[in-house]
C-alpha cells in the first residue's frame, strides 16, 4: 500500500461515523419523531374531540377524564414506537471502522487490472453527472462515475468540461476488506466517446461506481435512457 493509497483509506476511514455518534443521531431523532407525532395527534383530537362535543355532547377533549387518559397513552404509544424506529435505523448501518482498520493494519491492496473496447456516456439529470459505461474485452459493463463532472455541475459550470478521459486500459488498487477503491489510473489509448444518453431511471436504480453492471451492453440505452435528440 502506497502512502497516498493509506491516505485515502484515512480519508475513508474518518467520514465513517461511530457508534456513539450514531446513537446519539438515534436520540435526537426520536425526540424529534415523537413531538411531531404528538403534535399531529394533538391536532386531530382537539378536532374529534369538537365534533363530539358540538354533535353529540360528549366532552372527551383535553381536561376531561377521557380526553387525558387517551393523550397520555397516545404520548407514550409514540414514544415507543419513536425509539424502536430509531433503533432500527441504527442496527440498519453497519459499524465499518474495524474493517477500515483491519485494511490499514493489513497494509496490502488488490491490484486489479481491466481492458476496455468501448465506452457510453449517459448524463444524470440533476447536475449533469457524467456516467461511463466501458465493455471489456470480456464481454462485460464496467461503469465509472465521473466526480469532476458532478462537481462542475454542482457549482454551476459545464459538466461536459470535465477533464475526465478513458482509456483502453484500467488499472484499480482496491482494499481487501473494505472494497474501497483507493488509486485508479488509466493507460492505453482514448477511447471514442460518442453521444451522450440521458440518464432517465431514479438514483435508486443508477448502479454503482467501478463495480460491474447486470446489463448487457447492447441493452444499455433501453435499460436507463434513449439516445439524446439531436438539435
Amino acid at each position: 500500500m502506497s502512502e497516498s493509497e493509506r491516505e485515502a483509506l484515512n480519508s475513508f476511514l474518518k467520514a465513517q461515523e461511530s457508534n456513539f455518534s450514531r446513537w446519539i443521531d438515534a436520540a435526537k431523532q426520536a425526540i424529534v419523531l415523537w413531538f411531531a407525532f404528538t403534535v399531529f395527534f394533538m391536532i386531530v383530537w382537539v378536532f374529534l374531540a369538537w365534533l363530539a362535543r358540538v354533535s353529540f355532547g360528549i366532552e372527551i377533549g383535553v381536561g376531561s377524564k377521557i380526553g387525558d387518559s387517551v393523550f397520555a397513552g397516545a404520548a407514550l404509544a409514540i414514544a415507543i414506537w419513536s425509539i424502536v424506529e430509531s433503533v432500527k435505523w441504527v442496527k440498519s448501518h453497519k459499524d465499518r471502522r474495524p474493517e477500515f482498520l483491519a485494511d490499514l493494519d493489513g497494509g496490502e491492496v488488490n491490484e486489479i487490472t481491466h481492458q476496455f473496447t468501448a465506452v457510453k456516456v449517459f448524463q444524470e439529470q440533476e447536475h449533469g453527472g457524467l456516467f461511463y459505461f466501458l465493455k471489456t474485452i470480456e464481454d462485460r459493463v464496467f461503469v465509472l462515475y465521473d466526480d469532476e463532472s458532478q462537481d462542475l455541475g454542482v457549482q454551476g459550470e459545464n459538466p461536459m468540461e470535465s477533464e475526465f478521459r478513458p482509456k483502453t486500459i484500467l488499472h484499480m488498487a482496491q482494499a481487501p476488506r473494505t472494497k474501497f477503491v483507493l488509486s485508479r489510473e488509466f493507460s492505453g489509448d482514448p477511447l471514442t466517446v460518442g453521444e451522450t444518453h440521458d440518464l432517465l431511471v431514479s438514483p435508486e436504480s443508477w448502479p454503482e461506481s467501478d463495480s460491474f453492471c447486470r446489463t448487457r451492453w447492447d441493452n444499455l440505452e433501453k435499460r436507463f435512457s434513449q439516445p439524446r435528440k439531436k438539435n
